[in-house]
């Protein structure tokens, strides 16, 4: 009788070598990270506006209107709000379409947002609680509509933050902020551990631990305006990853998401367009494939680009946008420079700073414009050291790529992203800024994590190499920890960063003169009133500086202006104000001041103090020369003296701006009579 044949045993399961660290699926490793990213920046979330908040958010008309104003926020350049209130010219090189931001800031409007119609408590400058509907928006005031006790109704304008509601939209757009980053997070996590690095999960895990920890993230998240910078990365990996998976699946849903996301990265800022090179070099050193499927595989998104391209220039024509050139040293100090050495020599020396700023991000600061970085030539060692040291990042990048080596497509993409915010191709406007380096960041926390991943890997037994990585991990995360936390609070509004960031900027004209402002804030505060005085006299050293470093600075000297007025230094306020009025006379600010001086001058005149009465209203006729109505006090002033030739040249002035001013009309025919007497007829 035959023998059975024997069954062959059951291959044995590939045996995964353990992790190193105690969480090794999918899930908790991102559930992880999610947790992580929500306790860095919880306490951001009590922070209110910073920064350029004011402008991109609460002095943009189009973002006031809410969901109407979306229209023009897609039909415009992204400053075009901002530069009609103040009649002036895009200033930035190129022209900026970045739409994607300013329309979610408008949506957040009409949900969160404080509207006219609104019913609100609020906090008068007495520090009197009042209930009030709001009947209009002003940039950072609001305009009410209250019952007084007497049952008499009157109409307020009262500063956002003392509005009951105030609160709950700027924790909901702060949210909205910290949303994206852990979005950003779980996106870098899946490209790192499910595609890129799938067969080392624990680097892949690694890589977005870095990421979602560093400092230098801080600015992007808890300053409102960075939502560009969030979006415009977060929308850069949800490409690679649909990419990604189209390139394996051949699944067509895939290929729409990708194509989807490259377009609205695009539309939050202008960085997508070195996907052009990066998109087959990511196909042809992460997923090995050939030099003419890699391009074949881009050709979708190329056809992407060339719809965003096509719209971008239908909106902001090639020929306008090129010829944008900034004539302010605030919007571009690199036209203070003296030849191509200054320029050249500077613009290679920042590239190292921002290095700096990835390795060690302990000391970071709100601005590091003019005149922080100063500018150097080529005999300076800081020139040497960084083009050297960035040389040599090319090299090792060249060396890397023709290896097909990972790593070369991550630094290709750093040094990609480096050169758009360098200044080198396009003076962009800013010298150097923290938000500039979060695309680049993710790209330098993957090669920081590689190297450390292979550096532990090498540094024994699997017991001493998971006590290595988990102590590593556990350092890193509370030093950053205790680093975000600290920055989050700094960001708590303009007053508290600015103030904070002074010593560490000290010959920043921005950081100077925003401070000064803050400290002027501040003394407004019902909360402040003891210390009034103290705060304003806090304001004018910084003030003085930023003057002293740039000598045109406008808001500068109308910010002494406010602190003398308050101090009750009034040759000192006009003497700012008049500096001001030279340099700009077209300064809405400056009818603000007119009036403080007309009211200061018809006080004089009701105590027949005449000589003061004129001194102050010829004061605030020169300060606001298009207000007819301070040139006809002013011709009363001198008519009650009888001094008739400045009241004759005062009343024309008021006729010439308002022809129906009655009372100027009344005075210059009285003045007529009485410098042209009627002669009595001859009998």
């Amino acid at each position: 009788m035959a023998k059975a044949a024997k069954k062959a045993p059951a291959p044995l399961p590939d045996l995964k070598p353990p992790g190193l660290f105690p969480f090794n699926t999918f899930r908790i490793q991102l559930l992880v990270l999610l947790l992580i990213g929500a306790i860095f920046y919880i306490n951001s979330l009590s922070n209110e506006y910073a920064l350029d908040d004011g402008v991109m958010i609460k002095e943009n008309s189009y973002v006031l209107e809410g969901t109407k104003g979306l229209g023009k926020i897609f039909s415009k350049h992204s400053m075009a709000a901002y530069y009609e209130k103040n009649h002036a010219r895009d200033e930035f090189e190129g022209g900026r379409y970045r739409p994607l931001s300013i329309a979610s800031f408008a949506i957040e409007q009409s949900l969160f947002g404080m509207n006219p119609g609104d019913e609100v408590s609020y906090q008068d400058e007495k520090g009197q609680f009042k209930n009030g509907k709001i009947t209009g928006l002003d940039a950072f005031y609001v305009n009410l509509d209250y019952t007084a006790a007497d049952g008499t109704k009157h109409n307020e304008k009262v500063i956002g933050s003392a509005i009951s509601t105030f609160h709950t939209e700027t924790t909901a757009r702060h949210f909205i902020n910290v949303l994206l980053y852990l979005l950003t997070i779980g996106f870098v996590f899946y490209l790192m551990r499910e595609q890129v690095f799938r067969d080392r999960p624990d680097l892949g895990f690694l890589c977005a631990l870095l990421f979602a920890i560093h400092p230098i993230h801080t600015e992007v998240v808890d300053n409102i305006k960075s939502r560009d910078e969030l979006m415009a990365l977060l929308f850069l990996v949800m490409a690679f990853v649909f990419a990604f998976k189209h390139a394996e699946k051949k699944n067509t849903l895939h290929l729409f998401l990708g194509m989807a996301s490259l377009f609205l990265a695009l539309l939050s800022k202008e960085y997508g367009v070195v996907m052009f090179a990066l998109l087959p070099l990511f196909f042809y050193i992460v997923q090995k494939k050939g030099a003419f499927k890699s391009l074949a595989a881009s050709f979708p998104y190329y056809v992407t680009m060339g719809i965003y391209f096509f719209i971008r220039f239908k909106i902001i024509p090639f020929s306008t946008a090129s010829g944008y050139h900034a004539s302010e040293i605030l919007n571009n100090q690199y036209i203070a420079a003296t030849g191509f050495e200054e320029k050249f020599a500077t613009k290679i020396y920042v590239l190292s700073k921002y290095l700096w700023l990835l390795v060690f991000p302990k000391t970071l600061c709100v601005d590091y414009s003019y005149n922080q970085i100063p500018f150097i030539t080529f005999k300076d060692w800081h020139f040497w050291f960084s083009l050297v040291l960035h040389t040599g990042i090319v090299a090792a990048t060249i060396f890397l790529f023709r290896k097909r080596h990972i790593l070369s497509f991550f630094l290709l993409l750093y040094l990609a992203h480096l050169f758009l915010i360098s200044n080198l191709a396009v003076e962009i406007g800013t010298t150097l800024g923290e938000r500039l380096i979060y695309l680049p960041s993710f790209a330098y926390c993957i090669v920081l994590a590689y190297g450390l991943y292979y550096l532990i890997e090498k540094s024994g037994t699997y017991s001493v190499r998971k006590n290595v990585m988990l102590g590593v991990c556990s350092v890193l995360t509370l030093l950053c920890l205790v680093r975000v936390f600290t920055r989050n609070g700094d960001w708590k509004n303009d007053s508290s960063i600015f103030t904070h960031d002074l010593p560490i900027a000290p010959n920043s004209v921005l950081v100077n003169g925003n401070a000064g402002k803050a400290y002027i804030d501040m003394s407004n505060l019902p909360e402040n009133k003891a210390h009034e005085t103290e705060l304003v006299k806090k304001s004018i050293p910084p003030l003085m500086h930023a003057e002293s470093i740039h000598p045109t600075y406008v808001n500068g000297y109308l910010n002494l202006g406010v602190a003398y007025y308050k101090l009750g230094m009034w040759d000192s306020t006009y003497a700012n104000c008049l500096k001001s009025h030279e340099l700009n006379p077209r300064n809405p600010l400056l009818h603000q001041f007119g009036g403080l001086f007309v009211a200061r001058g018809l006080e004089a005149a009701r105590k027949k103090d005449m000589t003061t009465a004129i001194d102050m209203l010829t004061k605030a006729s020169t300060l606001d020369q298009d207000n007819a109505e301070d040139w006809a006090n002013l011709g009363g002033a001198y008519f009650t003296v009888k001094d008739y030739a400045n009241a004759k040249t005062a009343w024309e002035n008021a006729l010439r701006l308002d022809p129906n001013h009655q009372e100027a009309r009344r005075g210059y025919q009285a003045l007529t009579g009485i410098l042209n007497p009627v002669a009595p007829k001859k009998q």
